[in-house]
């Protein structure tokens, strides 16, 4: 019995995406271009994707407060924030939704989203980042006492 359970779980492991809630990613991510970036297309079927998988503990607005969030331990990430999304390559942020993050509730995407999927919902993230740098100039000119900026949409 203890010959088959150990059979099962080496064909499991064989059959599991390479680096499948690993970590981190190697670091050959980091070369990987977005094939759909500027399409403004691909960043609204991205949106589109990102609600109906990742908003549900992202939050629709990627803040990392949707309602499967609640008692998360670790949270989900502000994907909207200047901590994640603008500190690392697309490459990266492809690379964890493919696969997912091991201790977290992050689950793989590798097999429910095609590559270009994972791709479009890099792009919608990233369309994100002006908003999230214009909000925290914002927030930093008003705690200097001086008028917020307000961005034109």
């Amino acid at each position: 019995m203890r010959r088959a359970c150990a059979a099962v779980l080496a064909l499991c492991l064989a059959a599991a995406p390479r680096g499948a809630g690993a970590e981190e990613p190697p670091e050959s991510v980091a070369a990987m271009r977005n094939p759909v970036a500027g399409d403004p297309a691909a960043v609204r079927r991205g949106q589109g994707l990102f609600l109906q998988n990742c908003a549900p503990c992202h939050g629709a607005s990627a803040d990392g407060k949707g309602p499967g969030a609640v008692g998360l331990r670790p949270p989900p990430a502000d994907l909207a924030g200047p901590d994640v999304v603008p500190k690392h390559p697309d490459g990266w942020i492809y690379w964890r939704i493919a696969n997912g993050k091991r201790g977290t509730a992050m689950p793989p995407f590798a097999f429910s989203l095609s590559e270009q999927e994972r791709w479009s919902i890099v792009a919608w993230l990233r369309s994100l980042r002006p908003a999230a740098a214009g909000a925290a100039q914002a927030a930093s000119t008003t705690e200097a006492g001086r008028a917020p900026l307000v961005a034109a949409h």
